[in-house]
């Protein structure tokens, strides 16, 4: 190897090594400045599961609607900084995102469309906004953009191309399996890109794809193995309840049993009404279809076989992951597509300096790229614009979460279990378990152990019977929204009217504003 080649390739490593940790420090500052907001409440069911994984509970293995992945990691970090460890864990994932379509750009030795490229993935609203969050999405869709860079790094090398080697086919096959066990689409975006790489590489008997199917399917197997453990099917998920929402629609105050879901057929629903399906599924599906125009109009732009296989894989990719998943109608199911989005964009990008810049007209060689620039550069500050709205408003809901907080524990709260909401949206974030009681949601007939360690309120009783379950089960603080009579028409009236209410076991006294909110205390009535 020349020494030239040497260099090169050590400042591969160095930058690859060095954009994670940036990326990553930079969303640390950005949870610093939201005070470490939370943002998406699927994480506190996800926390519920981790931390009731037993291995001498095989049931509490199985969740139908997340993968043991992200959890059994949770499982391990302290109670107490669950929220600042799951922040740094993402900011990482982040990292590798970033660094993957960096340096998938970077193959091509063009460094301001690598950096644009880094900054667009980085900046773009969806992948900002779940990067800051705790679920496991950022964490997929990084594994996913790191695997497409391993098979696709080796063939793009302006310098050097080669084949991928043996390492990278094992590592891109793990990282797979590892996205498909941290977030349930990765499993389609992952036998997508497997099947589409097979199909334009004409290599499903090489032994580098061999070890790509085996490393993918060892890891991915692990959920099979986990399902059949606790006792259920090998593949048993609860999509159907995604797919019963999508026909009837859902009321998280009072959702659908899982008896319902199961005696759901999707064939009898779509016989009943399949021009009100086909309608919404069509605009799901466009939403996701319209990430394949990029590829497909780079299969145009950029030159070189590698570059235009590329692009196939890329359109082919998105095209056969959009399909099922329209059907679910989830808002974060582009993110396993954005590394391979933004890759792509990246290349267009590498492809028109290159060609601008060995132009003939000298003007047209500066004026070209400089227009390219300018427009990336536009949308790179209105994406941007766009985050720090979204930093603002939740470091701005998090003070308030702080306030009530501070209202609650100077008036006795120990436990967030003490507290009920009408709110989905709303935690602790300093008092353990941090999610307080609420009504309905997915978590009391899907989440082993819930509603035994929490019995559905009787909500949509009287106020008097509501109270005497809150007694019965420790709840000393209700904390309602103007939506509060959603529950009950008794709750509108409390939060209405800030009247004391007196009931057989406990009455109840309004405590302060919060913003909309209204505190109020729980008390016995003397006898």
């Amino acid at each position: 190897m020349k020494p030239g080649w040497r260099i090169s390739f050590r400042k591969d490593r160095l930058l690859f090594f060095v954009i994670p940790v940036l990326v990553a420090a930079f969303f640390l500052v950005v949870k610093l400045r939201t005070r470490f907001f939370v943002g998406q409440n699927d994480f506190w069911s996800l926390l519920f599961y981790a931390r009731h994984l037993s291995w001498s509970e095989k049931a509490s293995l199985y969740n139908g609607f997340y993968p043991i992945g992200y959890a059994l990691l949770l499982r391990f970090f302290p109670y107490s900084y669950v929220i600042q460890l799951a922040s740094l864990t993402n900011a990482l994932f982040a990292g590798l995102l970033g660094a993957s379509v960096f340096g998938l750009v970077w193959s091509t030795r063009r460094l301001g469309a690598s950096i644009f490229a880094l900054l667009l993935t980085v900046l773009f609203p969806l992948a900002f906004q779940y990067s800051t969050y705790l679920v496991p999405d950022i964490g997929s869709a990084a594994l996913t953009a790191w695997a497409v860079f391993l098979l696709f790094k080796s063939e793009l090398d302006n310098d050097h191309p080669s084949h991928s080697t043996n390492w990278q086919y094992g590592l891109a096959g793990i990282a797979l399996g590892a996205a498909s066990l941290w977030r349930s689409h990765a499993i389609i975006s992952s036998l997508a890109i497997i099947v589409v790489y097979g199909l334009i590489h004409r290599m499903p008997f090489r032994r580098g794809y061999a070890i790509l199917l085996v490393a993918f399917f060892i890891v991915a197997g692990i959920q099979p193995i986990v399902n059949l453990i606790s006792g259920h099917g090998a593949f048993e998920t609860a999509q159907k309840f995604n797919l019963y929402k999508t026909f009837y629609g859902i009321d998280w105050r009072t959702p659908p049993s899982v008896e319902t879901i199961q005696d759901f057929s999707v064939f009898r629903a779509l016989m009943e009404s399949p021009h009100s399906f086909i309608s919404i599924y069509f605009g799901r599906l466009i939403k996701l279809v319209v990430y394949a125009f990029v590829p497909l109009l780079g299969f145009f732009l950029v030159s070189g076989k590698a570059k235009k296989r590329f692009a196939i894989f890329a359109t082919l990719v998105i095209v056969l992951y959009a399909l099922p998943v329209a059907a679910g109608g989830s808002p974060r199911s582009p993110l396993p597509l954005v590394g391979i989005f933004f890759g792509m964009l990246g290349l267009i990008l590498a492809s028109l300096f290159r060609v601008a810049q060995s132009h003939k007209n000298r003007w047209l060689a500066v004026v070209i790229p400089a227009a390219m620039g300018i427009l990336v550069i536009l949308l790179i500050g209105f994406w941007a614009k766009e985050d720090l709205r979204f930093v603002r408003k939740s470091a701005s809901t998090q003070i308030s979460l702080q306030a009530i907080q501070r209202i609650l524990t100077n008036r006795g709260l120990r436990s967030a279990d003490q507290m009920f909401t009408d709110r989905y949206d709303i935690y602790l974030p300093n008092v353990i378990p941090y999610y307080p009681r609420i009504a309905g949601g997915w978590d009391q007939d899907w989440l082993w152990g819930y509603k035994e360690e929490y019995p559905p309120l009787p909500v949509q009783d009287s106020l008097d019977t509501f109270l005497g379950a809150c007694v019965a089960q420790g709840i000393r603080f209700l904390v309602l929204s103007p939506d509060a009579g959603r529950l009950n028409d008794s709750f509108l009236y409390l939060y209405e009217s800030e009247v004391e209410w007196r009931g057989t076991d406990a009455r109840l006294v309004f405590v302060k504003k919060v913003g909309p909110l209204k505190v109020f205390e729980v008390l016995l009535t003397p006898e």
